[in-house]
């Protein structure tokens, strides 16, 4: 069959557009060609077999072109004929000239457009923008917008690009005396409640353009993209400048310092306007590049105050009532405004300006103030698309289908394709890790009836929550991590002749669409953050932060298996290019020299675990061989090198040590080893053995055809992770691996603080070690052992600047030790004044005094109240008088905590329980406090089965000293 959405039957005269994933495609304007007509005919129908006729306008800019209004229905096959004699455009576009302006509109909204004109020595913030005006239909105009530039504006300009019934074009000129521009193309389409805003730019970094709206029209409510399909609704109040929201590009489901998308209500008339982000892969100038929503205040109505007064010197509201107010006081003279404020330095920005009443904004099951059932799970895999339709808001229906996945992309896409012949994996032919894809606790028989049903199932949630419920929120990488491997069981069991072929035909259009999806730069923001912050197209900072890494790979190898498995697929050849350019580009970018990931240890192993079945397929056809790359093999060393003892909460097998995120678990991830050993092989033996040994002692199995090594037990510095000190203590492995280093915390705030192990057991180290604990202490400074403030949260996941580093390293002396530097970055009240900010550098020496002995010794630069926690991985704990803590962990194996200062208030507070299933462990938490004038502490932990670690241990001078540089 031919598997393509859009196809000419020029035989037949026929225009036939087929929708294959059962979605909907509501009334819409996409550009095709134009059908050979002459060139004098501007407009035709093309005639549906039912009668339903859409509207075809010739592009003005491009003859051979041509605006097609239409809808199509899931599963709907238009055979449309062409009918030269147009009618009437059921709510066409008009545009008209008036003396100082162009009215733009269509029966939903109105835009006035300023006509252009030469401006001499204009006052500040006087320049109008691109739109004069709003309303919607019936109601009244409001909002107006300026432009706010560093050097004056010269002359503005007005050009209609394209004009019609179906769509007009009118681009908004703005230039400056040097010759820079800002370009704004205001898009409007028949029966549309949109415009589409197109803005090229290229001033000042702190230029910007305003949109003001103040006075009468002055929002009390504003409406807020969060990952649900709804929004958040909030009360405005202008009592102090304050920024709402930051329209960007991407925003991994408005959770980070970017939005999808906001809206507000106009008072005194029912109208909800709003901004949109569309297609963020064409934004450019992502370093600055945002269209920020702000409650501002005006100094006498002055444009000149709204960003250059400082926001306190403003907050004189009196929202009191007349009886509560002092008149001879109580006197205002700031107005209140809601400021969209789009920056124009240097780049690109496209978003929708959508104007409609209060029904067609809320979803039909009510927003987030008024529905009765909860919203969409990020992890949804059960429920119809009527169900997820009554959750979805107009701002996300937008964002997702005119932004993420527009008809005009899908129109150009082919929805059938047939698997390479012996191209796939077999699940049942020892392919263990093929299984772990899907999860580990996956059925005996993967070719049942039942669970064949219940994958054809998540592939149509996966496709339909995101297409009328959530979007990238509810179909993100991670709930769309079983794609890929489905896609190889989808084959499979369509090869054994054990689906139906209209329900395989379904399924594999749902898995291209999927992976249509995936290959577009508009969904995920991956390639951007991996720009280094000098790159003007960086997204890193905005973010505040990393993007998850992991996520990305799950994006680019969800399209690169289908272009494998496919390869015959139009677009099969560049997914699997994608990937290569784009997962080569993550190991420039987010492995440090040492090989480490720039994430946690789950989502390290989990990009292991996502890439192997694809990369194995690449090799083998001999398009790519990432197990000859240095820089993967250093991935792959850099796994071995985080190793802990064995530990009798997985089994007693070896673990990644658990950093950063979730539970030191082997599960799926110890069936990796042996494989990238048979892989690594050919390339590096010595890697080979290391990662084989691996196997075995992960609880996997190893290669019977290569040597198994065991990784050097020996103290090591792996560069963006931490120090690990390894040792040996009667006749067993020990480990205290200390945090420092830049990688990105994943949300933890986890600088400095340290992991024990010995006798099989974690002795000391995270709360609730051993699960995902949720809440508040899973994240938190004080949910690890290190040292804090009192009273404030220590962030060390935000920015560069929040992470510390190794200062001073001795690993290869007879005590080893290591320094490392924590930065506290927090806000400090001054008494009851304005707070200020401040930074407070905090060291931490480790030494390990004897095999079972260390010193663990702290130090702030300047006086501060401080706190020390340390989590046990026993609850048997008792305190002696002089505040030392005393751990049983049973089989005789104990370890004594003293402090070595004096002044520290100790304190055993809430147990933490871990959560994941099997041996969850349950941890006990010890605080000391110290005063301010205490600047330092020191503690010495002694650990063993015997009773040395009763005895008093000789320090050797200076040993609690920290020289801070």
């Amino acid at each position: 069959m031919n598997g393509q959405m859009l196809n000419y039957l020029p035989g037949e005269g026929v225009l036939r557009i087929r929708e294959f994933c059962g979605l909907n495609h509501e009334f819409q304007v996409a550009e095709l060609d134009f059908p050979p007509l002459p060139e004098t005919v501007r407009q035709c129908d093309w005639l549906a077999p039912d009668g339903r006729r859409f509207p075809m306008q010739r592009s003005r800019q491009n003859p051979r072109r041509g605006f097609l209004a239409v809808a199509i229905a899931p599963h709907e096959q238009l055979d449309l004929k062409l009918d030269s004699a147009a009618a009437a455009v059921d709510d066409p576009v008009r545009l008209t000239l008036r003396e100082t302006e162009y009215l733009l509109e269509n029966r939903q909204l109105s835009l006035r457009i300023p006509a252009g004109r030469q401006w001499t020595a204009p006052l500040p913030c006087s320049v109008p923008g691109p739109v004069a005006g709003i309303r919607r239909s019936g109601g009244k105009w409001f909002g107006t917008t300026y432009f706010d530039t560093l050097l004056p504006i010269r002359e503005t300009a007005v050009t209609v690009r394209e004009e019609g019934p179906v769509r007009t074009v009118v681009e908004y000129r703005a230039l400056l005396a040097d010759g820079r521009e800002s370009r704004t193309a205001i898009t409007l389409d028949a029966g549309q409640c949109f415009a589409l805003i197109d803005e090229e730019f290229r001033l000042d970094e702190s230029d910007q353009l305003v949109w003001l709206f103040d006075g009468a029209v002055l929002p009390k409510t504003g409406y807020f993209l969060d990952s649900t399909p709804a929004y958040q609704t909030r009360r405005l109040n202008y009592f102090l400048d304050t920024q709402l929201a930051r329209l960007g590009p991407w925003s991994q489901q408005s959770q980070l310092g970017l939005s999808d998308g906001f809206g507000f209500a106009l008072p005194h008339e029912d109208t909800r306007f709003s901004a949109v982000a569309l297609q963020g892969g064409r934004w450019r100038g992502n370093r600055l590049n945002s269209l920020d929503a702000w409650m501002r205040r005006l100094r006498k109505g002055d444009r000149l105050t709204r960003r250059l007064v400082p926001a306190e010197t403003k907050a004189d509201a009196v929202p009191v009532p007349p009886a509560e107010q002092i008149p001879a006081r109580d006197r205002s003279e700031c107005t209140p405004a809601l400021c969209w404020e789009a920056w124009l330095g240097d780049g690109r920005r496209r978003w929708a300006l959508a104007i409609c009443d209060a029904e067609t904004f809320t979803p039909k099951a009510g927003d987030d103030l008024t529905r009765q059932e909860p919203p969409l799970d990020h992890f949804i895999s059960a429920g119809s698309a009527a169900e997820f339709q009554k959750q979805q808001g107009l701002l996300r229906k937008l964002h997702i289908q005119r932004g993420l996945l527009p008809l005009q992309e899908l129109l150009g896409m082919t929805f059938d394709a047939l698997p390479a012949p012996g191209s796939s994996w077999s699940f049942d032919g020892g392919a263990d890790f093929m299984r772990g894809h899907l999860a580990p606790d996956a059925p005996a028989d993967l070719h049942s009836a039942a669970f064949l049903r219940e994958m054809r199932e998540f592939l149509r949630v996966r496709l339909e929550s995101f297409w009328y419920g959530g979007g990238a929120a509810n179909t993100n990488p991670v709930s769309s991590r079983r794609v890929a491997p489905y896609t190889f069981l989808l084959e499979e069991a369509a090869a054994a002749g054990e689906i139906q072929p209209e329900e395989m035909r379904l399924t594999r259009a749902r898995i291209l669409a999927l992976a249509k999806l995936m290959s577009l730069p508009d969904y995920y923001c991956g390639e951007s953050a991996m720009r280094p912050a000098d790159d003007p197209d960086a997204l890193n900072v905005p973010l505040m932060g990393m993007a998850n890494q992991n996520f990305y790979t799950d994006v680019i190898n969800l399209s690169g298996t289908a272009g494998a498995i496919y390869p015959d697929h139009p677009e099969a050849a560049k997914w699997r290019g994608e990937f290569i350019r784009l997962f080569s580009r993550q190991l420039d970018v987010h492995c440090y020299q040492s090989g480490v990931w720039e994430e946690s240890h789950t989502y390290f192993q989990h990009v292991l675990l996502t890439v192997l079945p694809l990369m194995l397929m690449l090799r083998d056809r001999g398009e790519h061989d990432f197990f000859a790359d240095t820089r993967f093999r250093k991935m792959l060393r850099a796994a071995a090198a985080q190793l802990t003892p064995r530990d009798r909460l997985t089994g007693d097998f070896r673990h990644l040590v658990a950093f950063g995120d979730h539970e030191g678990s082997i599960e799926p991830y110890r069936i990796l080893w042996r494989h990238f050993a048979t892989a690594a092989a050919p390339h590096d033996r010595e890697l080979a053995a290391q990662l084989n040994r691996m196997a075995r002692e992960c609880g996997g199995t190893p290669d019977e055809t290569l040597p198994e090594t065991p990784i050097p037990w020996e103290n090591e510095y792996l560069p963006g992770l931490g120090v690990f000190f390894r040792g040996r203590l009667e006749n067993a492995e020990t480990l205290l691996a200390l945090r420092t280093g830049s990688a990105w915390a994943h949300h933890h705030d986890d600088d400095g603080s340290f992991q024990l192990f010995a006798f099989g057991r974690m002795l000391i180290g995270d709360a609730g070690f051993g699960g995902r604990t949720a809440g508040r202490e899973k994240f938190s400074d004080d949910g690890h052992s290190r040292w804090t403030l009192p009273g404030r949260q220590i962030h060390n996941y935000h920015w560069r600047c929040t992470r510390g580093w190794p200062v001073r390293l001795e690993l290869d002396a007879p005590q080893p030790e290591a320094t490392v530097f924590t930065p506290a970055n927090f806000t400090l009240a001054e008494g009851r004044a304005l707070p200020f900010q401040q930074q407070l550098r905090h060291f931490r020496k480790v030494v390990r005094l004897a095999p079972g002995a260390f010193l663990i010794a702290d130090a702030n630069e300047q006086p501060a109240e401080s706190c020390y926690h340390f989590h046990f991985g026993s609850t048997r704990l008792r305190f002696d008088t002089d505040g030392a803590a005393e751990a049983d962990y049973g089989d005789n194996v104990r370890l004594r905590l003293t402090p070595l200062s004096s002044g520290l208030v100790v304190e055993r507070l809430a147990d933490t329980a871990g959560n994941a299933p099997g041996d969850a462990m349950t941890t006990a938490h010890v605080r000391y406090t110290a005063p301010a004038a205490v600047r330092s502490a020191a503690f010495l932990i002694r650990f063993g089965t015997g009773p040395e670690i009763e005895q008093p241990f000789p320090l050797p001078a200076g040993a609690c000293d920290i020289q801070i540089s």
